[in-house]
């Protein structure tokens, strides 16, 4: 995980707090100074350092997650090269400034659109903006309604799209969406979008590690964990410890059988539509 900035100290905690609920068995983090040294306070199990790995093993990382909280201002970590990550085959999920980062700077550094980007990339990526943070990275998708715009972002860009909002949206590269039924402001507090980010990530470098493919429906089942235990109304962090019980959705990915299946006896308020709707 590379996260944080001395203005969003607390985003690279909770993202750590969702990454370690996933249950994932290792996590490093690359922090900024302010946080580096006390962080082990509330995260002893997390291995921190002061710089992103300079090289991505893929035979000790499994997925990468960049930006909660790295602020417009950060100046002290990029990630491994952009051009590095492109040829890397790990999950790399990208949240917060990480999207800014690729839909300005790193665009037109590279001259490539950040959708011509995410295209050349060689493994899995999974990508959670807000609706700003869309419109950024898709401009040519204006005017579109979200679940189109989210699925169409999906198949151009060959990326797994979390399109969040009251009613979030994901969508897959082959045309498969989900989206939530049932909204509650609980789950759009400050804080919560880090937790989802770190949760997700974590699940998704359960699922390559397990099976060698970050499918979408990952995505979804920690979308729908993470909306299932905002709407507690708890603080973020109480969220994080809740999503680890959220397991009979994960076990029908695990087990391949479609979440929408789940639905009369668990309550989970998800709808999956298929490809050719």
């Amino acid at each position: 995980m590379v996260a944080g900035s001395d203005t969003y100290r607390g985003a690279a905690s909770l993202a750590l707090a969702g990454a370690s609920s996933s249950g994932c068995g290792s996590i490093r983090a690359a922090l900024p100074e302010a946080l580096a040294g006390t962080i082990w306070q509330q995260h002893p199990q997390v291995v921190v350092s002061l710089d992103p790995p300079a090289e991505l093993d893929p035979q000790r990382l499994d997925a990468l997650l960049v930006g909660p909280g790295l602020g417009e201002a950060n100046c002290w970590p990029n990630p491994p090269s952009w051009s590095e990550l492109l040829s890397w085959r790990g999950l790399l999920v990208l949240d917060a400034e990480g999207l800014n980062r690729l839909a300005g700077p790193v665009s037109q550094g590279l001259g490539l659109q950040a959708s011509r980007w995410l295209q050349q990339r060689q493994g899995p990526t999974w990508i959670t903006p807000h609706p700003d943070e869309f419109a950024r990275l898709f401009p040519e998708l204006a005017g579109s309604t979200a679940l189109e715009a989210a699925a169409q972002a999906a198949m151009s860009s060959g990326a797994c799209v979390l399109l969040k909002g009251a009613r979030s949206i994901v969508a897959a590269p082959d045309g498969r969406r989900w989206q939530l039924l049932e909204a509650s402001p609980g789950s759009a507090r400050t804080g919560l979008g880090d937790v989802l980010a770190g949760y997700a990530a974590g699940l998704g470098a359960k699922a390559l590690a397990a099976s060698g493919n970050a499918d979408a429906a990952w995505l979804a089942a920690a979308a729908l964990a993470h909306a299932q235990t905002g709407r507690r109304g708890e603080t973020p962090r109480a969220v994080s410890h809740q999503c680890r019980w959220q397991k009979t959705w994960l076990s029908c990915v695990y087990h391949n059988t479609e979440i929408s299946k789940c639905q009369a006896r668990t309550g989970l308020l998800l709808c999956c539509f298929a490809s050719e709707s």
